[in-house]
């Protein structure tokens, strides 16, 4: 199933400005939902009156899935051949899987009994979460040339501290004025803004906007990096060898050797 949109004015991840929309972008939503959940809310809780102990559990649960966020990580390495993009894929996936969850917050209600709701709610969208940066992660370090790594990196900060920040002093204020469902809508309309970009933003020029469709075995496509000269291979190796080691079998491993030397 794909969608093929070959005349959208859609941009790269390769291309600077595409690269720097999408991380603020995908990092901005990270932190919304943590200024929402692990700061708005908590407050909101304890001044309805829910004891210090059921907030400190609520925030333990959903903290959980990021201690198990290396476990992601073969997941993203080992499956990921396909034609909308390598990593890009488990973007979209961990984006849609995310809203769906922020979705179900209406139906929690409101009140200390809420809490007992949310926190599996957010445990679940903490899990897709985790999954998220992984993919954007890995991204980066497939895609971005070796002299702009710190340049990225400091995106992926600003766009969560930044995130974090707006959500706090936002959902602060709009839970106790509109109510948690309102809240809850604007963080998911907020979340799709996020998907729509990651939708716009491809991972490499030629990749599919939508598809699930995958690459056939053995035509070289939806490799971690392409190493087509030296200098794509030498950047992949310093960065991270270890994909460099397992992105293709021993006899494309040693062609590649080969040609790169």
């Amino acid at each position: 199933m794909s969608i093929a949109l070959s005349r959208w004015p859609c941009r790269s991840f390769l291309n600077p400005s595409g690269r720097r929309l999408l991380i603020l972008s995908l990092y901005g939503y990270q932190g919304l939902v943590a200024g929402f959940g692990l700061t708005a809310l908590p407050n909101h809780f304890a001044e309805a009156g829910a004891t210090v102990g059921a907030i400190g559990g609520y925030m333990a649960l959903v903290g959980l899935p990021w201690a198990l966020q290396p476990f992601w990580g073969p997941l993203v390495d080992r499956f990921g051949r396909f034609r909308m993009g390598r990593r890009r894929f488990w973007v979209v996936m961990a984006l849609a899987g995310a809203l769906a969850s922020l979705a179900c917050l209406p139906l929690a209600g409101d009140g200390p009994a809420a809490l007992v709701r949310l926190g599996p709610l957010l445990l679940l969208h903490s899990g897709f979460a985790a999954l998220l940066d992984t993919a954007v992660d890995a991204m980066i370090i497939d895609r971005v040339p070796v002299e702009r790594l710190g340049q990225a990196t400091a995106l992926t900060r600003v766009g969560f501290v930044t995130g974090t920040a707006t959500g706090a002093v936002l959902f602060a204020w709009m839970i106790p004025a509109h109510g948690l469902a309102a809240a809850a809508l604007l963080l998911m309309l907020l979340g799709t803004c996020a998907l729509g970009v990651a939708l716009l933003v491809r991972e490499a020029e030629g990749d599919r906007m939508l598809s699930l469709q995958r690459h056939m075995a053995g035509s070289g496509a939806g490799d971690s990096i392409a190493c087509c000269s030296g200098a794509s291979w030498r950047r992949c190796a310093s960065v991270a060898p270890w994909r460099c080691s397992r992105s293709a079998s021993p006899r494309k491993r040693r062609q590649r050797s080969s040609a790169c030397t």
